[in-house]
């Protein structure tokens, strides 16, 4: 009996004296925020975007979703991540016009030469779009997995949307 009080009071004063050894730097962290004006806590970081492991999981989504063979996402793959390319390319050009506008005051005119430019990509990424799938269909690929490739794509944009909406209301 008399060795498990001893024990029980061992555990106490061990228990006791890290608290002191501990609270002591934390302490001194929050007062060295709240002088600071920072909160005491802070917001995980935000992670990296990595352009090639996106890439890596929109092929890897696209190829499974699609059905396609070893075969034909070898063949398919780098023609519709090219045309993907093309049309980021064309959406970061309307982006930067637009934003002109905002920035900048511009006389009508330069908003008509600014819209027929705006008017002039969104065709050209159409385009790039319609020539890609008239390649897949020249490479053999059948209809079917053409459209499955197309549904596949957007279906991973909306998945990774949902996913970083989630992650922003989680790590608010």
């Amino acid at each position: 009996m008399k060795d498990i009080k001893r024990f029980l009071l061992l555990i106490v004063a061990v228990f006791s004296l890290s608290n002191v050894v501990y609270s002591a730097p934390e302490v001194e962290f929050f007062q060295q925020n709240k002088k600071e004006g920072a909160r005491a806590e802070k917001r995980p970081e935000r992670p990296q975007f990595n352009p090639r492991e996106f890439e890596e999981k929109l092929r890897n989504f696209i190829i499974r979703e699609a059905g396609l063979t070893q075969q034909e996402a070898e063949k398919a793959m780098p023609v519709y991540l090219a045309m993907k390319d093309k049309q980021r390319d064309y959406r970061s050009k309307i982006i930067k016009a637009s934003k002109r506008l905002r920035k900048e005051q511009l006389t009508e005119g330069d908003c008509e030469r600014m819209l027929r430019e705006i008017e002039s990509m969104t065709l050209q990424a159409a385009n790039a779009e319609v020539e890609c799938y008239k390649q897949l269909r020249n490479l053999g690929l059948p209809a079917s997995k053409i459209i499955r490739i197309k549904d596949a794509d957007e279906r991973f944009g909306r998945k990774v949307f949902h996913e970083m909406r989630n992650h922003k209301k989680n790590h608010k």
